[in-house]
């Protein structure tokens, strides 16, 4: 079983969760010396 956590319950929380979401699919574009820096 998981823990019930309130955090999951705020509004911030799923616009953070969404934000997170897009920036991996802008960065998964990015070529590859461009994903090394950001990493670093």
């Amino acid at each position: 079983m998981f823990l019930q956590l309130g955090h999951t319950k705020l509004e911030i929380y799923t616009i953070a969760r969404k934000f997170l979401k897009e920036s991996y699919k802008v960065t998964a574009k990015f070529p590859i010396e461009e994903k090394y820096i950001l990493s670093q």
